[in-house]
């Protein structure tokens, strides 16, 4: 089962994160919209309707450019590739005084509930360790 947890911002763009999860997506869902400022609606494949998908009114949150990408290791003893969650709109209380590298004792909570509640990508075996989490700007796309 994968989560898409979506961020709406002001002008109507988006950016979706999604997530392999066991159980209910709203746990990590009421973190993850805890440090964004963004609007953020769920869709996911484990229920058959979408929860909350709904995009915001203009104006009422700012821009999805600039993400925290939190990356975290596979539980010790099992396989896979590393779970990376976009986390759009961070406030500020995220990040460290460098305003660049993410604070994990400011997102205990939600660290704790991706390791409790999500999987890893490649294996599906549970989430492990927390290793690093950043700030990252998102360049807009020319076509």
């Amino acid at each position: 089962m994968k989560a898409r947890y979506t961020f709406y911002d002001a002008a109507g763009l988006t950016l979706a994160t999604s997530v392999p999860i066991f159980d209910t997506p709203l746990i990590i869902a009421q973190k993850l919209q805890k440090y964004s400022s963004s609007k953020l609606a769920i869709m996911t494949n484990w229920t058959t309707a979408p929860i909350d998908y709904t995009p915001p009114a203009p104006g009422a949150y700012p821009g999805i450019g600039d993400v925290a990408v939190l990356s975290f290791d596979p539980h010790p003893g099992s396989y896979g590739g590393t779970l990376r969650v976009t986390l759009p709109s961070p406030v500020d209380a995220v990040f460290l005084g460098d305003g660049e590298t993410v604070d994990p004792s400011a997102i205990a909570d939600l660290i704790a509930a991706i390791q409790a509640h999500a999987l890893m990508p490649d294996e599906l075996q549970a989430v492990g360790n927390y290793t690093v989490g950043y700030r990252r700007k998102l360049t807009e796309r020319k076509y």
